[in-house]
């Protein structure tokens, strides 16, 4: 496969990237050890990111944020994803009242649209 070799930071060299994957618990983190394990061990850029379908300046920007800051540069940083509509006694109180409307229920379990109704009766 076509492809030139990236001049690699001295810091790739620092870290046994395939060991960090096999012990790294978050799935985007454990990818970028992954793949720069695979270009320590001599891959392309190009190759990798056809393999692992990233973009190869993603990869360049993995290697200048390992450069800059480290391995930590590497981890998945706080704050990703959707963010909580409820506050956490929010959450607690409407759980309480799904589990109320369970309990209330003669045999039948709660539907979808029964939780809905419980939701439009407490936002008033």
């Amino acid at each position: 496969m076509r492809g030139r070799k990236v001049k690699l930071a001295n810091e790739l060299f620092d870290y046994d990237f395939a060991t960090l994957a096999k012990t790294e618990p978050h799935a985007r983190t454990r990818l970028r050890f992954l793949i720069l394990s695979h270009l320590k061990d001599g891959a392309t850029v190009t190759e990798l990111a056809k393999n692992f379908r990233v973009t190869r300046s993603t990869i360049h920007q993995w290697l200048v944020r390992l450069e800059l800051e480290g391995i930590e540069g590497l981890k998945e940083k706080k704050g990703r994803g959707a963010k909580k509509k409820l506050s956490p006694d929010q959450h607690e109180a409407f759980k309480m009242s799904v589990l109320e409307l369970q309990h209330n229920r003669e045999g039948e379990r709660i539907r979808g649209e029964d939780v809905l109704r419980l939701m439009k009766k407490n936002s008033m």
